[in-house]
């Protein structure tokens, strides 16, 4: 029976990269998590992240100046539609 050069090496090859032929599963696993090429997008989305939360809040917070702002603003308008 042939062996192949893992079994003639002494090493043993996980699960996942049989039947991929040299540990092609396993490779593009290392290489993932060895490529750093998607961590700007990751920094940029949580940047993105935080922004809109901080503008949630400020908008939240300024939700009563803002109500009476449009309150006045509708009230002026108002009356002067309705001068005859």
């Amino acid at each position: 029976m042939a062996r192949s050069d893992s079994e003639e090496s002494g090493r043993r090859l996980p699960p996942a990269s049989l039947g991929r032929g040299n540990g092609g599963m396993l490779r593009v696993t290392v290489s993932f998590f060895e490529c750093e090429q998607g961590q700007d997008m990751v920094e940029y989305a949580l940047l993105l992240a935080f922004v809109c939360l901080v503008g949630t809040a400020v908008l939240i917070g300024m939700g009563g100046s803002t109500s009476s702002l449009w309150t006045t603003v509708n009230n002026r308008l108002g009356a002067s539609n309705q001068v005859s």
